[in-house]
């Protein structure tokens, strides 16, 4: 079917739909951080099918970027950094952050060092 639904039964398009895009509003607000589970179920001309096994979905969105890095001190084979937490989380949990560094000759382009886990460095 390639992502598109044909005419069934002399039903057209509108009946049958494969993406639903919930919104916010006052007859279904979403609050970020909650678990929304979803069900549907199908109906003929004989009467309604069982309800679907549960969908659950968190409402949430990508963290904010953490604020700037600080310098704690350098030396010229060391420099130690001060991170610290975003203040939005986005509604859910943060589960990792990575470090990122230029080339240090005022490149644009940052790449992650990979010696830094959040899991064994944290703040």
């Amino acid at each position: 079917m390639n992502g598109a639904f044909t005419s069934l039964a002399g039903l057209s398009s509108p009946y049958l739909m494969q993406l639903l895009t919930v919104a916010h509003s006052p007859e279904t607000p979403i609050i970020r951080s909650r678990v929304y589970k979803y069900r549907y179920r199908a109906r003929n001309c004989v009467g309604w099918g069982p309800l679907s096994a549960e969908l659950h979905v968190l409402a949430a969105d990508a963290p904010a970027a953490p604020p700037s890095p600080a310098v704690s001190s350098t030396s010229a084979a060391q420099i130690t950094l001060l991170l610290y937490p975003t203040t939005d989380n986005g509604g859910a949990i943060v589960t990792d952050y990575t470090l990122h560094r230029n080339d240090g000759a005022e490149g644009s382009s940052f790449a992650p060092i990979s010696s830094y886990s959040h899991a064994s460095h944290g703040f």
